[in-house]
């Protein structure tokens, strides 16, 4: 699959069969936006979706975002140098996701944080969740040396039909 970015707008591409990694066509750098549309298995237990520092799986992660329906919240978290950083977690807050229904994740690059919406989208209830760099002193040095340049998704998530 190859990804375009749109006259400086928002890259916009769906999840492909999972695993799934995709180099980005663009440098994903401050003020930038993301979005991911995907279908979720109706059975689904968690998924992941990554923004990642290189072409492969193992490398750094500037963002791990994994909604979990078993526990009904959604983790945020990143890896630098194989050592996750300190989970952020939802858990006060219902996953907005939901299994068996079709969603898409917007990602917006701000200095040190990354802010993102996730819509359900077959459901009027839009929820926001927001990836703050604060608590883990390896995310604000991450996002300023460690350029995201692919995408990565696995779990119980498939790709959409429609960007």
């Amino acid at each position: 699959m190859k990804l375009t970015p749109r006259n400086n707008g928002p890259l916009v591409f769906c999840v492909q069969p999972i695993p799934f990694l995709s180099e980005l066509p663009v440098t994903l750098s401050k003020g930038r936006t993301i979005t991911i549309h995907g279908d979720i298995f109706p059975d689904a237990v968690r998924m992941s979706l990554n923004l990642v520092c290189g072409s492969h799986m193992d490398s750094d992660l500037a963002l791990h975002l994994n909604p979990r329906f078993d526990q009904n919240y959604v983790v945020r978290n990143c890896r630098v140098a194989n050592h996750w950083g300190q989970e952020e977690a939802a858990a006060h807050r219902k996953n907005p996701l939901h299994r068996g229904k079709k969603f898409a994740l917007t990602v917006f690059v701000a200095e040190e944080q990354f802010l993102f919406l996730l819509v359900p989208t077959t459901a009027a209830v839009i929820d926001t969740l927001d990836f703050v760099s604060t608590g883990f002193g390896g995310r604000p040095a991450l996002l300023r040396f460690h350029v995201p340049g692919a995408f990565a998704a696995g779990g119980d998530v498939s790709g959409a039909r429609r960007p």
